[in-house]
């Protein structure tokens, strides 16, 4: 993320982005608010969405020697409690960045 920010004569916000741990594949999920929360100013932020957009692209690597996907643990109580309060399982699964299947199964 340095090294993104630097490009773009934003270095001074490195320790901003390093504190909230703001890496380049998350940087087009946050809003406005949050973009000026870091310290952008608003003709900055466009810049920076652009630069770091190729990150949010890519499908996530699996750890070399390891077979499969990485596990993904999410807590029982959390989709008793989103269930319990009437949400519907595919905005559940938007909500944690998952399937839909991943929740039906997570949930039995």
């Amino acid at each position: 993320m340095t090294e993104i920010l630097e490009k773009l004569n934003l270095k001074h916000l490195s320790d901003n982005f390093e504190r909230e741990r703001i890496t380049p594949d998350i940087v087009s999920k946050l809003s406005l608010v949050e973009l000026r929360e870091l310290g952008l100013q608003n003709s900055e932020m466009m810049s920076l969405r652009i630069k770091c957009s190729p990150f949010g692209l890519q499908k996530p690597g699996y750890v070399h020697g390891e077979a499969g996907p990485p596990a993904f643990e999410i807590p029982q109580s959390v989709l008793e409690y989103f269930l319990e309060e009437g949400f519907p399982i595919v905005e559940i699964a938007r909500l944690m960045s998952v399937s839909e299947s991943t929740i039906y199964l997570k949930s039995l």
